[in-house]
């Protein structure tokens, strides 16, 4: 009986919590130019979402163990950049 009733109820929505990790690195390296004198350059490296978690939303009622509502994970993010000053 309590699972017909459960079947015409919909249950409230729920994100699981996710740890999300993130490095970046930036490096200031002065450059020697004959023209100019020093020149700066700026190196960054990022990467993003490291552990790369699985991402849940559930459903959630009382008395009731949570149903897997949508599971995806977003990858991870990798860049490098670069800046010069003349």
């Amino acid at each position: 009986k309590n699972d017909i009733l459960r079947a015409n109820k919909i249950g409230i929505i729920y994100q699981q919590d996710n740890l999300l990790t993130d490095f970046t690195a930036l490096e200031n390296i002065y450059l020697a130019s004959l023209a100019a004198g020093n020149n700066k350059e700026i190196s960054i490296i990022k990467a993003k979402n490291l552990l790369n978690p699985d991402i849940e939303s559930v459903y959630r009622e009382k008395g009731y163990t949570d149903k897997i509502h949508t599971s995806y994970s977003r990858g991870r993010a990798y860049s490098i950049g670069m800046s010069y000053t003349f």
